[in-house]
């Protein structure tokens, strides 16, 4: 066996190893879980919740005949789009919890295998939510200075 040879084995022997130790601590993580899901799951599910809640309150139109100006309708639109997002992302993390098998350890290995396979999936969801919240940030950080700016000496 050449020395390159020598080397794709190894290489292929380290990913498999590292595969499968991920496999098995998510699954250990999920088998020990009362909830059925990685702890970083449900610190996920959580913040989603907060967020749907948050979002839903923002994107609502206010009533009367005021009309939104454009910063009103960008944060309108993030608030929407921030909503919708966390909804998916929450349906998503709740298919990936274990539901009561009769072997809860093979369980919790199969399910540790769905969770790996949709982490990519779920990390670019949760980037996606941490931009549109700097977003409404800055747009929440503009309107209050345009609502205030007359009301301080600094601001003028």
């Amino acid at each position: 066996m050449s020395g390159l040879e020598a080397v794709g084995v190894a290489a292929a022997i380290l990913q498999f190893v590292d595969f499968g130790s991920k496999l098995l601590v998510t699954g250990y993580d999920v088998y020990k879980s009362t909830a059925g899901a990685t702890s970083q799951d449900i610190h996920t599910q959580s913040l989603c919740t907060e967020l749907k809640s948050i979002s839903a309150q923002l994107s609502q139109t206010p009533s009367g005949n005021n009309a939104l100006n454009d910063r009103e309708q960008s944060l309108w639109r993030l608030a929407d789009r921030a909503h919708d997002l966390a909804w998916h992302l929450g349906l998503l993390l709740d298919s990936l919890k274990l539901r009561r098998p009769s072997f809860r350890s093979w369980g919790a290995l199969r399910q540790s295998w769905r969770i790996l396979n949709q982490k990519d999936k779920i990390a670019a969801m949760v980037r996606q939510l941490e931009e549109i919240k700097s977003l409404m940030d800055t747009n929440l950080l503009v309107l209050l200075r345009c609502v205030y700016a007359g009301r301080f000496w600094w601001a003028r």
